[in-house]
């Protein structure tokens, strides 16, 4: 499981559909599709139903966002946290 296929999730919730998430994410719609695809096989569960163009979370894709959004906010408050501390040193 990667960062950027919890990001790409999230997107696809927030913005409603693959093609929105793709322009906000500044990649192209099948790159999205293929990052959430990946998470559903490594989870082992169907997080979004497709109908068409639209697409809704399914019951655990609802819980496992909740989860996403924690995960990612942790991370970036980790990374703020160090990044305050100072550069690299060699």
């Amino acid at each position: 499981m990667e960062f950027y296929q919890l990001e790409y999730l999230c997107a696809v919730v927030d913005r409603g559909g693959y093609n929105q998430a793709a322009r906000t994410l500044y990649r192209v719609p099948s790159a999205v599709k293929r990052g959430v695809s990946l998470l559903e096989d490594e989870v082992g569960v169907k997080l979004l139903e497709r109908d068409g163009r639209n697409v809704r979370l399914t019951e655990e894709g609802d819980e496992f966002v909740r989860w996403a959004r924690t995960a990612i906010s942790s991370r970036s408050e980790l990374l703020d946290s160090i990044r305050r501390k100072g550069p690299l040193r060699g």
